[in-house]
């Protein structure tokens, strides 16, 4: 047909059909090989063919598939960064940063940008968390989120339902920060499954035993035993024992128990066995904190009683953290010995200066360690962008918070150790 026509209309003349080229065909005529890329990209995300992270082909390889020159490549690229779709990798090329595509491009968008923290329930008022407590590690995250730009969304792990946090995941959103494991292993389990399953990118911290294969970051709890033990021998002391005010078999317990025997046999001292205690139950109906608190202490004196007394008396004592550490002070005073002088006590985390029992028993754990916990959940953020971002082996990654050693001074003011 030599003429064009518009539906209803006579042949077009010579110079309209110009002008019409002109204004209304010509310049679509530059998007349609840009289309043509972005187009081909998404429906390989539909289809699967590019999971989230995924490198994409290279330019050239994308300009041979699509028979269109690299400018035009770039330009697709482009676009898709803007909807959020294909992010920059450190090293060449980019790489997919979402997989779902049912939203619009600037809900997308936000999506793209949300980090989802799922941690333990808070226990304080904002601003006024324990010093040392797991709460720290969802702060330091959320921390280090506002200052990479992106959005933080906060689950407590106790009560997301299933349901809701596969909803949650498949919708795109750049990844997953879990911060406590420890405290309920079966729920944390679950949760690490399923975001699994999702393949979207996750770090946690801790070091539980049953977890799905992914990036975390640890505390390195043998280290601190290791210093805390040092600390004592360099103190004079030689019979220390690990005192656990219940039985633990995590593994954050075994590697601490490895750094007390590393450092003892380091120093020519035999590690002594840990007591087999039997885990305490607070009085039924009982919320004073006074009784339950000397209750404690009665009842775990009965067990350190043989090692308090006679010719093989202890001369330092370890404890879990800083609340046994105050509770092991009492148990010394009940049997006619003075904390700081006939035993050394240490705790761990650094909580002493913001426990509710220091009111009861003002006597300080001799050192602690303080495992640096907000530096920690700024860090879980960062191995998250690093997975994300391509800048990471297929291998999961583990990187270690050094442990801080901090002595108590007699007037129970910490002070760090330089």
């Amino acid at each position: 047909m030599d003429d064009w026509y518009f539906i209803g209309l006579s042949p077009l003349s010579l110079a309209l059909r110009k002008q019409v080229f002109m204004t209304l065909i010509e310049p679509q005529l530059d998007t349609l090989p840009k289309l043509k890329v972005v187009q081909g990209v998404k429906r390989w995300i539909d289809e699967g063919s590019l999971a989230k992270g995924d490198p994409l082909p290279s330019e050239r390889s994308l300009s041979a598939q699509f028979k269109v020159a690299r400018d035009t490549v770039r330009a697709a690229l482009d676009e898709l960064c803007r909807e959020g779709l294909v992010g920059d990798s450190a090293g060449p090329g980019r790489r997919t940063r979402s997989v779902t595509r049912g939203s619009t491009p600037g809900v997308q968008n936000v999506l793209s940008n949300i980090i989802v923290v799922i941690g333990p329930e808070r226990r304080s008022k904002p601003g006024t968390s324990v010093r040392g407590s797991l709460e720290t590690i969802s702060h330091g995250a959320q921390d280090q989120i506002d200052a990479t730009g992106y959005h933080a969304l906060v689950f407590n792990q106790s009560r997301l339902k299933e349901s809701d946090l596969d909803h949650l995941l498949g919708q795109g959103v750049y990844g997953v920060v879990v911060t406590e494991t420890s405290g309920q292993p079966t729920i944390a389990a679950g949760i690490l499954e399923r975001i699994a399953k999702q393949k979207v990118p996750m770090v946690v911290y801790g070091g539980i035993d049953t977890q799905a294969a992914c990036d975390r970051v640890a505390s390195d709890h043998e280290a601190g035993a290791y210093q805390l033990t040092q600390w004592l021998i360099s103190q004079g002391r030689r019979k220390i024992l690990m005192f656990w005010a219940w039985h633990h078999t995590q593994a954050w317990a075994r590697a601490r128990r490895a750094g007390y025997e590393r450092a003892m046999r380091e120093a020519g001292l035999e590690p002594m066995p840990e007591p087999n205690i039997i885990l305490f139950n607070n009085p039924a109906n009982e919320t004073d904190p006074r009784i339950i608190f000397e209750a404690r202490t009665r009842y775990f004196t009965g067990y350190l009683a043989p090692y308090l007394v006679g010719p093989n008396r202890i001369d330092a004592l370890m404890a879990p953290n800083d609340g046994e550490a105050v509770m092991a002070a009492s148990c010394c005073q009940l049997m006619g010995l003075q904390p700081r002088q006939d035993v050394l006590i240490t705790g761990y985390d650094n909580t002493w200066a913001d426990l509710q029992e220091r009111t009861i028993q003002p006597i300080a754990p001799s050192a602690t360690i303080d495992k640096q916990n907000e530096a920690s959940g700024r860090e879980l953020v960062q191995l998250l962008s690093d997975r994300a971002e391509g800048r990471l082996p297929a291998d999961p990654q583990v990187r270690v918070q050094p442990p801080k050693l901090v002595i108590i001074s007699q007037a129970d003011q910490p002070s760090a150790t330089p």
